[in-house]
């Protein structure tokens, strides 16, 4: 005992001198400032042996008098005056009347607090790190063990906990003064000792924390809220695997509270009659585990939250953000999701499925219309959170979506809840089974005797437990994309003959649930993430009910867009490998997505980024049957060609731009590559497409344009003038290819790359043409499309971009840049291109149709010709030398 008040000693008499200084007192208006009060902590109290009355009657730890008569012998009773005498005392005593006073010391320092007078001058004084010692010394004589911990022990270590709670209140210098000495993993170790006491009880109705241990939690609980808001470095203290996990236990441990808890056959403790005093403190337990968890549960999410990167208020450039974020290694939902604590994610999922189960008929429960709207606001606080950190852990948590495909380990209590329900052998077995059958619960449905009585906050409850599913169904489709989960999901599928796996059955029924857009739309996206291999795409396609399917889907009048973005995503997936490229043509897709370029469309830039993707697969590869379709439509009135440059024109969004004049440099690659066929019919369409599009002076515009303004994508600086050579082989082409070249392009105000809505988008990368002729280099230049966001790939080529930053104002100028090999980027090969495009215009000129467009564009161009022909590198010189003969030859004519 006398090792107990020697720790405590030297803290007690600061914050004794503490409340001398600011007058603070104890409520029975005792002084604590003094001599008197700091000689009491030098040793034990004496207290008065005898006494001669009631009133000075010696006191027990709980401060009631104690009668104590020295024999029970009748004669001895009669002959011998009333003696009051001191009880028998133990150390347990002692350690009690020690605490007592800590707590009846603290009190009024913690009462002063609630206002903002003393926070500032008490929070710079030595009181912080005496209540982090006091805590410690607490934990150090195991005081807190779980529900066997004493009133008076509980009570002072829940009088320091105030403190840390109310000196936190508006206060960040507080905050960081606490989490300089220790006071964060003082509350953590106090956490850890009353969760400590063994497993998880099996009865699903029991709050089974006594009312000791449920206010330790509750102001364990306020005092991080208050420690941790706003304040990154008591985050990053809490960022620890131990700590996560502690922080997860206080949120959806079963002993404290699961949302639901008060409803229903599960209320047992709640269901004494109200009048009863013990019924009302039992449903007052209720409501304050309910509060204690929704803190928890904040506090968690607020710890586990991407950190803003600075300047992102102000439109920061955000490739630069992206460099800066923290990795995902480094995440604390990683670290949490390789806890224990990743289970207790699941849990409020678990309760709300059991809470949806309608009670028995008449039954009344044991709370007022209230209780029951407060109720209901907290279970949808939680469930809210809960959600928030489910999607967050899918993006951020390569944990997370490896576990969630493992066998699910749910605590006895609610693998209890779950018994009666479908097996769920994984965690995302579970969140698909909520996503599916779960509904709000009757009581949040008004259903519930009695019926909450805020109607309002019963409306945005249900709001948010469709938002709550929304989140579910974004953490599905993360789990997804993880790449070690892709053969698992498509394991016993379509593609090695098996039976068809369990994933794949349940996403083939949900995208035929046309009364459900928020399944078809999971499983649209969760299959487009399998498909990021060529046999699944294959097998995919080949499925007897898939693509009928999505082509409904695409026919619907109006459409969901969400389900319809997932179509065109997943298919954009699907048209990569070769074999499916002229399926999914035969299948009208060209003219089924096209539409969705459509000005009514452009406030849905994802979507129409993903079309235009779709559209560029399709035509790539030597695919000349869709070339065909792009171009002719089966309607001249209006062809996906049409509506692609009408698109172009209007954008103001890079990536789709590009991306769709990509479209027209892969069907101009297919057109001018294809030989004669001998069919009389397709030589004709495809002479016939050729024209309308060297016709169209939009299709030259849109090229040159994007020669223009790639300067940071060299790769598209080489497809366009790849493009422009081809239709320079033309005398039509060629003409409107050098009129467009020395034009001024036109410069709106578009949104940059990284500042973009779109999706995600193909790689960049292509090999290089290895020789002049056009024909050849275009074969050579064919892309193996790549399941990559080409946001990264703009990127990853823009941290090496040249130092200009500006657009030239015409695409010659840009020519000459490949030229004279200004960019360290661009490879000799691109130069090569660059020539072929210059040859090409000049074999034209030979022939008288352009000889003025040719003097002007030698002007520009030979100087950096004649520098590459006479100092290389020497692999493009041959072809510079060719290119400088046939200008010379166009000059001469």
């Amino acid at each position: 005992m006398n090792d107990l008040r020697m720790a405590l000693a030297p803290h007690m008499e600061i914050i004794s001198g503490l409340c001398a200084a600011h007058g603070l007192q104890h409520d029975s208006g005792v002084d604590f400032g003094g001599s008197g009060a700091e000689k009491s902590w030098q040793g034990r109290p004496q207290q008065a042996e005898h006494a001669s009355g009631p009133s000075s009657a010696p006191l027990l730890s709980d401060g009631k008098p104690k009668l104590n008569i020295a024999s029970s012998s009748a004669s001895r009773l009669a002959a011998s005056p009333l003696v009051m005498s001191p009880a028998p005392r133990n150390d347990h005593d002692d350690e009690a009347d020690a605490w007592d006073e800590v707590a009846r010391m603290l009190k009024p320092i913690g009462d002063t607090l609630r206002g903002d007078r003393l926070r500032t001058p008490l929070g710079s004084s030595d009181l912080p790190s005496s209540v982090v010692h006091i805590l410690g010394v607490a934990r150090r004589q195991s005081v807190l063990a779980n529900d066997r911990t004493s009133a008076s022990e509980a009570d002072a270590v829940t009088e320091c906990l105030r403190i840390v709670a109310n000196l936190c209140i508006d206060h960040a210098d507080n905050r960081t003064r606490f989490l300089d000495v220790g006071g964060v993993q003082a509350v953590i170790s106090t956490l850890d000792g009353i969760f400590s006491g063994g497993p998880i009880p099996t009865d699903p109705s029991a709050l089974q924390f006594s009312p000791t241990s449920l206010k330790l939690l509750r102001t364990s609980a306020g005092a991080l809220l208050n420690l941790a808001l706003e304040h990154p470095g008591v985050h990053q203290a809490l960022r620890s695997e131990h700590h996560l996990s502690t922080l997860a236990k206080l949120a959806s441990w079963p002993r404290l509270y699961v949302p639901g808890a008060w409803s229903a056959e599960r209320v047992h403790l709640a269901r004494a009659a109200r009048s009863s005093t013990r019924g009302e403190e039992d449903m007052q337990r209720v409501r304050d585990a309910a509060s204690t968890a929704g803190w928890g549960w904040r506090v968690l999410c607020d710890v586990c939250a991407d950190q803003e990167e600075p300047g992102e208020a102000d439109g920061a450039d955000k490739d630069q953000k992206e460099a800066e974020a923290e990795s995902e290694a480094d995440h604390p939902l990683e670290l949490l999701c390789r806890s224990e604590g990743f289970n207790g994610l699941f849990r409020p999922l678990v309760a709300m499925l059991v809470a949806q189960r309608p009670s028995a008929e008449g039954t009344v429960l044991p709370w007022t219309d209230d209780d029951v709207s407060d109720l209901i606001s907290s279970d949808s606080d939680i469930l809210t959170l809960a959600a928030e950190l489910l999607e967050t852990a899918g993006r951020r948590s390569s944990t997370f979506r490896s576990r969630s495909m493992h066998a699910i380990d749910l605590d006895t209590h609610s693998a209890r809840l779950l018994s009666d329900l479908p097996a769920l052998p994984t965690p995302l077995a579970l969140l698909m089974h909520f996503l599916d059958v779960s509904t709000s619960p009757p009581s949040w449905e008004g259903q519930g005797v009695p019926a909450a009585s805020d109607a309002e906050a019963l409306s945005e409850a249900k709001k948010t437990y469709s938002l709550a599913k929304a989140s579910v169904a974004r953490a599905i489709v993360a789990i997804s994309g993880e790449d070690e989960n892709m053969d698992k999901l498509f394991a016993g599928g379509m593609h090695d003959g098996r039976k068809e796996g369990w994933f794949l059955s349940t996403c083939a029924d949900w995208m035929g649930r046309r009364n459900r857009e928020d399944l078809a739309g999971t499983a649209l996206l969760a299959l487009g993430n399998l498909a990021r291999k060529d046999a699944n795409c294959i097998a995919l396609v080949k499925h007897s009910a898939l693509l009928p399917t999505l082509v409904s889907h695409l026919q619907t009048a109006e459409p969901d867009i969400k389900v319809i973005y997932g179509c065109v995503g997943l298919l954009k997936n699907l048209s990569i490998p070769a074999p499916n490229k002229s399926l999914l043509g035969d299948a009208g897709l060209l003219e089924l997505v096209s539409p969705f370029l459509d000005a009514k469309y452009d406030n849905v830039q994802p979507l129409q980024f993903a079309t235009v993707g779709l559209l560029k697969h399709l035509c790539a590869g030597g695919q000349l049957q869709n070339a065909l379709r792009l171009v002719l439509g089966k309607s001249s009135d209006r062809t996906p060609l049409g509506i692609l440059l009408s698109v172009l024109g209007r954008t103001e969004d890079v990536p789709t731009r590009m991306e769709g004049t990509r479209i027209l440099v892969n069907s101009i690659k297919t057109l001018w590559q294809a030989q004669p066929s001998g069919d009389a019919t397709s030589d004709s369409k495809r002479a016939e497409a050729k024209s309308l599009l060297l016709g169209n002076e939009a299709v030259v515009t849109a090229l040159s344009e994007m020669v223009r303004a790639s300067h940071k994508y060299p790769v598209l600086v080489n497809e366009g003038i790849f493009a422009l050579t081809l239709l320079s082989t033309e005398p039509a082409g060629a003409i409107a290819v050098a009129e467009a070249m020395l034009r001024i392009g036109e410069v709106p105000s578009r949104k940059d790359s990284g500042q973009s809505a779109s999706a995600t988008i193909s790689d960049l990368s292509a090999s290089e043409p290895t020789t002049s002729n056009a024909a050849a280099a275009a074969d050579a230049h064919t892309q193996h499309p790549q399941r990559q966001d080409t946001l990264d790939a703009y990127r990853k080529q823009s941290s090496s971009a040249s130092s200009s930053t500006a657009s030239p104002p015409r695409s010659i100028d840009m020519v000459y840049s490949v030229l004279a090999r200004r960019d360290a980027r661009m490879p000799p090969a691109f130069a090569a291109n660059a020539c072929s495009l210059l040859e090409a215009i000049a074999e034209q000129a030979q022939a008288g149709r352009q000889k003025g467009l040719m003097e002007k564009i030698s002007r520009e161009l030979l100087p950096a010709l004649r520098h590459l022909n006479e100092e290389g590198p020497s692999e493009v010189m041959p072809q510079a030398a060719a290119t400088l003969r046939a200008v010379q030859r166009a000059q001469e004519q």
